[in-house]
């Protein structure tokens, strides 16, 4: 694999997580955030997405990656509409479970973000 997409990965695997941390660390230490520190976190975060969507797509059009490398191709349409009706199911009983109990949850115990 090249060098490029190892730095990629490293970036998106080590780097983006810690600064991600680091950012809420702020964000949790200040007694309120603002509307405008909120649309900041949304822009840079947008921003952010697109130009690492960028950055993939230039690189592998660099290196000649085909759509069906990239996984960006159905091969078998059967399979993948049962492993996504498998894991919707898997998933959404959860997160209805966990809706559920936040209705039920005292206002004093939900945090600010």
């Amino acid at each position: 694999m090249p060098w490029d997409v190892w730095l990629i990965f490293l970036v998106l695997a080590v780097i983006l997580p810690w600064r991600g941390r680091v950012r809420m660390k702020k964000l949790l230490a200040l007694p309120h955030v603002s509307t405008m520190e909120r649309l900041t976190l949304y822009a840079s975060t947008i921003a952010f997405q697109w130009f690492a969507v960028a950055v993939v797509a230039w690189r592998a059009w660099a290196h000649g990656f085909a759509a069906s490398q990239l996984g960006l191709t159905m091969h078998d349409r059967t399979r993948i509409l049962a492993a996504s009706i498998a894991g919707a199911a898997t998933i959404d009983p959860a997160a209805i479970q966990g809706g559920i109990a936040s209705l039920y949850c005292a206002g004093d115990y939900r945090g600010t973000l």
